[in-house]
């Protein structure tokens, strides 16, 4: 899924999550104040930190679009100990 795809999923759910809490009291506002209400909601639900992760649970996992191999300085940089070699896991 590319990017652009991603976030308009994220926003669709995010929508759809808004209108679900909001449903019962949809009654309540003006079509001008379920707009405003509508708004706030998807900017809190989007950016506080929990609603954030769990927004991000109900999405679907992101896709690596491709894979590749470790150059020599890639290589180098996951060299923890600056000898060259690579650190091994023994358990």
């Amino acid at each position: 899924m590319n990017p652009m795809a991603r976030q308009d999923v994220e926003q669709q759910v995010l929508s759809e999550l808004v209108s679900e809490a909001m449903e019962p009291f949809e009654r309540l506002f003006t079509e001008q104040g379920r707009a405003v209400m509508h708004e706030l909601l998807e900017d809190a639900f989007a950016t506080h930190p929990v609603t954030a992760e769990l927004l991000e649970q109900l999405l679907p996992a992101k896709v690596v679009q491709q894979s590749g191999k470790l150059g020599k300085e890639d290589a180098g940089a996951l060299d923890d100990q600056g000898d060259g070699e690579q650190s091994k896991i023994v358990s």
